[in-house]
């Protein structure tokens, strides 16, 4: 069995109370494999990965940084536009090293 490719993402996003942070957490909490599959590319969806999705993450209200943790079927730009429909402001992400 293949080893997991975890990616790891900081993002700066403008939350102003535990509401803001709450709402971030919420959307982060809800993409998993199942919500995924539909995204996946098709010769994916055979053979679908197990517990896929977002692995981990994490927000901070007083630095105002999210840090998520996600496997290959969770890029950046997916987990901006998860973000942002929330209705916050991402100042800047990135993807980090371990």
């Amino acid at each position: 069995m293949a080893e997991e490719v975890l990616h790891h993402y900081e993002l700066h996003v403008k939350m102003s109370c535990s509401g803001c942070s709450g709402a971030v957490e919420r959307v982060l909490g809800k993409l998993d494999g199942n919500l995924l599959l539909p995204l996946l590319p098709p010769h994916t969806l055979a053979n679908p990965p197990a517990h896929a999705g977002v692995k981990d993450y994490k927000t901070d209200l007083t630095t105002q940084k999210v840090t998520v943790t996600a496997d290959e079927t969770v890029d950046l730009d997916k987990i901006q536009t998860v973000i942002g429909k929330t209705g916050k402001e991402i100042v800047s992400a990135k993807k980090v090293d371990p």
